[in-house]
């Protein structure tokens, strides 16, 4: 909620809000309420929770002025009532904890975004970081999708991440759990919010319960295929490449 406050003028209660723009500047607005001082503070004030409570920012992005780093988080918020919960979960994931923190640094502005920044930012991850090129794959496609709607808007004259050389997707081979380090799965998630999950899908009997559904865990990930079961539509994932991974959501 954005503060405010009132202030008397010509005989009539003014609403007054404070926020911040897009760029982090700090913003005013003022209200009129109509209603005049004499006899009016209470339905003043009430109006003025109102106006806190229910007030939107509208003002246009300016592209001259807003970073990168503040243009994904806008773009994110905005994916928020546009996709499914989990989509939107696993945008907010990958943008808030893993491309912002690279690109923070840089204090790049949107309009200066280039295909070498994005492909620099991606052999980092590979290189520096030791990810996967299927997973630079994810993260690609958050930052083309969210510069796609910059370019649709026109705050860009192009998508820098369309020129660019994705890698190369590599070939998932999986491997399965053997009971010792299902033993060393379970340690780590006891007690946590995410072991019953874990034991869920780990349990034969479960895979058995699903009728005609299809079970595979292996070091990388599980993933429960929904099938002709009645209502099991949705698929769930839960991608663990590590036992810090493993911690890390526990």
């Amino acid at each position: 909620m954005v503060a405010g406050h009132l202030r008397e003028k010509n005989g009539y209660f003014h609403i007054i809000l404070n926020y911040k723009d897009v760029n982090g500047n700090r913003r005013t607005k003022s209200v009129s309420t109509g209603l005049l001082i004499k006899g009016n503070k209470k339905r003043a004030e009430a109006m003025l929770q109102d106006a806190r409570k229910n007030f939107e920012q509208n003002e246009p992005i300016d592209s001259n002025d807003i970073l990168f780093t503040e243009y994904l988080l806008s773009w994110l918020e905005m994916m928020k009532n546009s996709v499914e919960i989990t989509t939107y979960s696993s945008y907010a994931v990958c943008i808030k904890s893993r491309i912002i923190p690279y690109f923070k640094e840089f204090k790049l502005k949107l309009r200066d975004v280039t295909p070498k920044h994005i492909q620099d930012y991606y052999q980092y991850e590979l290189n520096d970081k030791g990810l996967s090129p299927n997973t630079v794959i994810h993260r690609h496609a958050n930052i083309r999708k969210a510069l796609q709607h910059a370019f649709k808007i026109g705050l860009i004259n192009f998508n820098p991440a369309d020129r660019i050389e994705r890698p190369q997707k590599g070939k998932f081979v999986g491997s399965i759990y053997d009971a010792s380090e299902l033993e060393t799965l379970f340690a780590i998630v006891k007690s946590k919010r995410i072991e019953l999950a874990v034991l869920s899908f780990s349990s034969s009997s479960v895979a058995r319960a699903f009728n005609s559904c299809s079970m595979v865990m292996s070091r990388y990930t599980i993933v429960v295929w929904s099938c002709s079961c009645p209502n099991r539509e949705e698929i769930c994932t839960i991608f663990m490449p590590s036992s810090n991974q493993w911690e890390a959501l526990a």
